[in-house]
């Protein structure tokens, strides 16, 4: 699949929605009150018809499909890594993406899964 040319990717329009807990929770649809961030995705006019909400969510341990059953691609999950037998908690950091696998080209390949993207000591 081609990307969007440069005067498609301007007509993108992305919007931050900061809900509070209760809402946070309602969008979610899996429970969990840990939402930091929604973000809305919409293009006007472009090749591709774009209408997408996605999430950051704080966890204090990796992400998986039974904690956040219904994720969709360009959610984040910060992850604080917790170890209760550590007195320096946390005690490490991860980010997770939920995304494809995407080559340079735009090349597209597999299923949706987490992926991490980053770590830090």
């Amino acid at each position: 699949m081609p990307l969007l040319p440069d005067r498609d990717q301007k007509r993108i329009s992305a919007h931050r929605v900061r809900p509070a807990r209760a809402s946070a929770t309602a969008n979610a649809n899996n429970g969990l009150s840990s939402i930091v961030d929604t973000f809305d995705i919409q293009t006007d006019g472009a090749r591709v018809d774009i209408n997408h909400r996605c999430n950051v969510y704080v966890l204090t341990k990796p992400p998986t499909p039974a904690l956040i059953p219904n994720a969709k691609v360009g959610d984040i999950a910060k992850v604080f890594i917790v170890d209760d037998a550590r007195t320096d908690n946390p005690c490490a950091y991860a980010e997770y993406h939920y995304t494809r696998p995407v080559t340079a080209a735009g090349v597209v390949s597999g299923n949706p899964s987490w992926q991490k993207v980053t770590t830090a000591p």
